[in-house]
Formats: C-alpha cells, sequence, structure tokens
C-alpha cells in the first residue's frame, strides 16, 4: 500500500495514457495549464486538482488514510471556421480521452487507488472575432488508501 500523497502518479499515468494514444497526434498534451497566452489550436491539460483528505491524528500509530480527489482534464479547440467543426472536433477529442481511460485498467493498478472513474463532464464554446473556440472538462475521480 501507498504511503505517501500519489496524487502526480495518478495525473502522470493519465497525461502518459492520453499522450500514446495515437488518435490524438497533433494535440498537445500538457500535465498543468497553459497560460493566458496559449494559442495553440488544440490542446488538453490537467487543471487544478482537487478533493478531501482524512487522517486520523492524536491516535497511538500510523494510521490508514483516505485521499479522494478529482482531476479536471480541460480541452481547448480553436482554429475552425464554424462552431459546428469546432465543437464537432471538441466532442471527437472527448470521446478519445473517454475510451481511452475505460479501455486502460493501469489506474486500478496504481499502488494505493481503489478506484477510478469518469464522473463529469461539461462543454461550452466561445464565439470571438477570431473565430470559435470550444472547452470541455472530463472530470476523473480518484479514491485512493494510504498507509
Amino acid at each position: 500500500m501507498a504511503t505517501v500523497n500519489i496524487r502526480w502518479t495518478v495525473v502522470s499515468k493519465i497525461i502518459d495514457l492520453i499522450s500514446s494514444t495515437p488518435l490524438v497526434a497533433g494535440v498537445t498534451v500538457a500535465p498543468g495549464w497553459p497560460g493566458e497566452r496559449n494559442h495553440l489550436a488544440q490542446i488538453i491539460w490537467i487543471d487544478d486538482i482537487d478533493g478531501n483528505v482524512e487522517i486520523p491524528v492524536m491516535t497511538g500509530g500510523r494510521k490508514q488514510r483516505n485521499d479522494d480527489f478529482d482531476i479536471p482534464i480541460q480541452f481547448q479547440v480553436l482554429g475552425f471556421v464554424n462552431l459546428d467543426d469546432t465543437m464537432r472536433r471538441l466532442t471527437e477529442l472527448v470521446a478519445i480521452v473517454e475510451d481511452t481511460l475505460a479501455d486502460d485498467t493501469s489506474l486500478d493498478n496504481l499502488d494505493g487507488v481503489l478506484s477510478a472513474q469518469i464522473t463529469r463532464e461539461r462543454m461550452t464554446s466561445a464565439v470571438t472575432t477570431e473565430g470559435p473556440i470550444g472547452f470541455a472538462e472530463v472530470t476523473v475521480s480518484v479514491t485512493t488508501r494510504l498507509l
């Protein structure tokens, strides 16, 4: 059983899985926010990891502790002429990530991970003077137990 926080280990595994998928060739996959000046046409990144930690204290000896956290996978698509094409590509990228995570069981095999599942999805768009932009978020919820 893992004895230290494994959030970054899980994030690294998700990034490796997504970036090694041939269907996202040409898409930038990053472990963190690309910044406000990002002009990449298609990018997937991990946003703010948030969750709850339960650590028993003021008891004798080391106790098991729980770390339940959410990993938001962010998507941005721009550079298409119209909103319909933008949102179709965005939907395609989301489906690729869903399938990649659904087909791979290695997240459940990471030391300390009890479960990992997609628990939320959302999409939105903006139409700017420079063209349409599509945004999506897929949240992976992870439950871990540490010693």
